[in-house]
């Protein structure tokens, strides 16, 4: 069953320094752009622009 489009974007994390993430992301504004995202004290991501999307997750590979 087509249950039509689904808009959606994706960030890969590319470095985390102390509070911040680096993560690069395609298809914004049809372009690659690397974004900074700050994290709380519990290394959750802060929300700090009203427009900012309402879930975020990480997903980490533990394979060797």
């Amino acid at each position: 069953m087509d249950q039509g489009d689904f808009e959606s974007h994706c960030d890969i994390v590319v470095a985390k320094n102390n509070n911040q993430l680096e993560v690069i992301g395609g298809n914004v504004g049809d372009s690659v752009a690397k974004t900074i995202v700050s994290l709380d004290d519990q290394g959750h991501i802060k929300v700090t622009k009203p427009d900012f999307r309402p879930w975020f997750v990480v997903i980490k590979n533990n394979l060797r």
